[in-house]
């Protein structure tokens, strides 16, 4: 499957991410998942919302490349062929110049994509996890931020516990 990288389109073994961007470094980035029903973006409009409110929220500039995102979503479900698939839009602060906490990079646009897996069987098993024992960095708003680690750790524990899914429970009660 083809990948857009920052300005090309690659096969996804071949992309190649600078080391000093600071998404690689250090997380310092966003994503949105979209879902790709007959070839058509599900809600983009919702996730460029979500998208923008997060870039806002941890002051990453340029938010204008958001404008640019529609077309570029659309050229990889027409060089991929998708019709039903997950595609992940991530955007990073780009390329360090200087502090990491005072970078002048403009940011870097990365979209990949897969098949959308179906469960196994339905209904489908999820267990319940605590928060507090998942590395979980939570805003609010809500953003959906490069650092992943929490989620990553909880599907691996729902699946070696013969799960599909995790569920995350706050120190309330409250799903979240």
């Amino acid at each position: 499957m083809l990948i857009y990288a920052n300005g090309s389109w690659v096969e996804a073994d071949q992309a190649v991410i600078p080391f000093n961007d600071q998404g690689f470094l250090y997380g310092d980035s966003l994503f949105e998942t979209i879902r790709i029903n007959q070839a058509q973006p599900f809600r983009l409009e919702k996730h460029l919302e979500r998208m923008r409110s997060g870039m806002h929220t941890i002051r990453m500039g340029a938010q204008s490349i958001l404008n640019s995102l529609p077309s570029l979503l659309e050229t990889f479900i027409r060089k991929n062929r998708v019709d039903n698939a997950l595609v992940r839009i991530m955007i990073t602060r780009g390329v360090s110049t200087g502090s990491p906490w005072n970078s002048k990079a403009e940011p870097a646009v990365y979209l990949s994509g897969r098949n959308i897996s179906q469960p196994p069987e339905w209904p489908v098993r999820v267990i319940f996890v605590e928060e507090k024992n998942y590395p979980i960095l939570r805003f609010h708003p809500a953003i959906k931020s490069g650092n992943y680690l929490g989620n990553m750790l909880a599907k691996k524990d729902a699946q070696n516990a013969g799960a599909y899914e995790p569920v995350f429970v706050n120190r309330n009660g409250y799903v979240t």
